[in-house]
């Protein structure tokens, strides 16, 4: 997938929102695309749990963009928090969706992101198959922009240097998963390749460190170390060629957990398996190759980033050549050289860094943005340093809010309706003085009650 070169700004300055998943922050992938936002979008950035049972208790007009990530799951109608929904659907500025999984469900995401007015939606669908996932007849005039599933932070790029390959304990290393059946035989590939790869090393007395359960998954920098003492990560294509539009078809096969993966395909999934291609480069593997960690990969085309023979070596899928990828698995020398060739391609090239997505972020806030506005009210929001509860936090900017509206109930919901042009000036003008009054007469009533209590 081609871009275009990082840019220093195309927009002038505006302040931008980013909803997102305070719970899905267990990968330094996510992280790192989240504070990318931060990092590289020349425009006033803040961030915002915006999920479960989130309330909101700050102006969205006080922003000029807001940009839903895409850890909030816009599938699943519940995820982002009621209060967040209603908001979100008031707000006049501009809207941008950044969707991933996007076989589940797309129908419904396509017309709660209409409903909710998003403007701009970011997709890693190819384009040859948005129109299956985001019929132009449900999303009118939403503009698709195409994306990868992951990019090179700069944390990833100046990681530590690993050991020669040669040096690695581990020669084979994977983490895959089960995924559920509805997925396809895609997605089924991440299992098929750790169950027989893990057969085959056992049988020739190879090291590795290969697994699939759910209870041995590695996040954050234990998967960098993980991968900083493996000479080569086993890997496939990313996504899901069956298309369930309305989740009907994840609800039908929920009711038949009985089934193998074989029967429920022939009995269900043959028909829709194959109708469109999904298949996406994985982010480990922009992780793999900054730690010259060599691959060996399911044949694909993995987005276009990566290339067989040049920056991988293909194994069948059919394992037909499962003899020839351990022959020259053990010629280090070969390995080395193709590893530097893929860190060259991929990582020291900047192709594909995060300053690349925000520049194509930038473009399209250029291109449908309203004019930026005045500065925020100080009692609605601004940044502060603290920390994502996580061992090594990334440094994301929370809205702070203050705790309690000064209107609450019937009457807030009034002032809420009011246009942004009215509110604005009002809160401006009354909000600072009315509410000095307000925790005036609290801290009388707590004096008056300890007076009582003593």
């Amino acid at each position: 997938m081609g871009h275009p070169s990082p840019a220093t700004g195309y927009s002038a300055r505006r302040r931008v929102l980013v909803l997102y998943d305070p719970y899905s922050l267990a990968t330094n992938f996510v992280r790192d695309h989240l504070d990318s936002f931060r990092q590289f979008l020349p425009h006033d950035v803040w961030y915002a749990g915006a999920t479960s049972h989130a309330p909101v208790r700050f102006e969205l007009s006080d922003f000029d963009v807001v940009v839903v990530h895409f850890t909030v799951r816009v599938a699943l109608g519940w995820h982002l928090s009621a209060a967040f929904r209603r908001a979100l659907k008031r707000f006049h500025g501009l809207k941008i969706l950044f969707i991933q999984d996007e076989y589940d469900a797309p129908l419904l995401a396509a017309r709660r992101a209409r409903d909710a007015g998003v403007r701009v939606l970011f997709t890693c669908v190819p384009e040859a198959d948005r129109e299956s996932f985001y019929p132009r007849a449900v999303i009118d005039e939403m503009v698709l922009v195409g994306n990868l599933t992951g990019y090179v932070s700069p944390r990833l790029a100046a990681w530590p240097a690993a050991r020669p390959l040669a040096d690695r304990p581990v020669v084979f290393g994977y983490r895959g998963r089960e995924l559920p059946v509805r997925y396809g035989r895609l997605a089924r590939e991440k299992l098929t390749i750790g169950v027989r790869m893990r057969a085959e090393c056992e049988a020739r007395g190879v090291p590795h460190d290969i697994e699939w359960a759910e209870d041995r998954r590695l996040t954050s920098d234990d998967w960098y170390a993980f991968l900083r003492n493996t000479r080569v990560m086993l890997g496939t294509e990313s996504g899901s060629n069956v298309v369930d539009p309305d989740g009907s078809l994840q609800r039908t096969l929920a009711r038949r957990p009985d089934l193998s993966f074989e029967a429920a395909f022939d009995q269900y999934l043959r028909p829709h398996d194959g109708r469109v291609r999904m298949n996406q480069v994985p982010p480990k593997l922009f992780e793999a190759v900054a730690l010259r960690t060599a691959l060996v990969l399911f044949e694909g085309e993995y987005s276009g980033v990566v290339r067989p023979e040049e920056h991988f070596i293909p194994l069948r899928k059919d394992f037909s050549n499962v003899d020839e990828v351990f022959a020259r698995v053990a010629d280090t020398s070969a390995l080395e050289a193709m590893a530097e060739r893929a860190h060259a391609e991929v990582i020291k090239s900047g192709r594909y860094s995060y300053s690349v997505l925000m520049a194509l972020l930038d473009q399209q806030i250029a291109a449908h943005a309203p004019p930026a506005g005045g500065r925020p009210c100080p009692w609605a929001a601004g940044k502060t340093g603290h920390p994502l509860p996580h061992r090594e936090p990334i440094p994301l900017a929370h809205v702070v809010v203050h705790p309690r509206p000064l209107l609450r109930g019937r009457a807030r919901r009034y002032w809420t309706a009011l246009p942004p042009w009215v509110r604005r000036p009002v809160r401006l003008l009354a909000r600072p003085p009315f509410a000095l009054a307000v925790r005036a007469i609290e801290w009388a009533v707590r004096r008056v009650k300890r007076r009582g209590a003593a």
